[in-house]
């Protein structure tokens, strides 16, 4: 995966009014290709806690009231200030892209896995001071 490929998946988030359209790009061109999954490595524990809390917030509407359970699969691309991967909220299955450079993402939550019904919901998400990269 070229950096010029990434830039185009960074400008089309960014720039999308229609979440469905984008992410079924962004699942097609990217997340199914092999060679994209196979970069970067293992978001770390505690980035993963922060994205995954923040995204649990964000389809909540606030702090959740009880008791969630949460899986995150995250990897981070380094090279191209980039997080991708999927959580599992309340047994809801989302997926999350992230850009750092912009400080923006995008998740998709399938609120209906038989009618495969989908929320799309825009975030901005500042890492934590000592997390950034340089």
């Amino acid at each position: 995966m070229r950096a010029e490929e990434i830039s185009e998946l960074r400008r089309r988030m960014v720039a999308a009014t229609d979440y469905s359209e984008f992410h079924h790009y962004y699942v097609a061109n990217y997340f199914e290709n092999a060679g994209f999954r196979s970069m970067g490595r293992p978001l770390s524990a505690p980035l993963a806690r922060h994205f995954a809390r923040v995204c649990l917030e964000l389809y909540l509407g606030g702090p959740p009231k009880k008791l969630v359970a949460i899986q995150a699969n995250l990897t981070e691309i380094r090279e191209f200030g980039l997080v991708y991967g999927v959580l599992s909220i309340g047994g809801k299955l989302c997926s999350i892209l992230y850009f750092d450079d912009v400080e923006q993402g995008m998740m998709s939550v399938i609120e209906n896995m038989e009618t495969l019904d989908t929320e799309f919901l825009q975030f901005h998400l500042q890492r934590p001071a000592g997390d950034r990269p340089n």
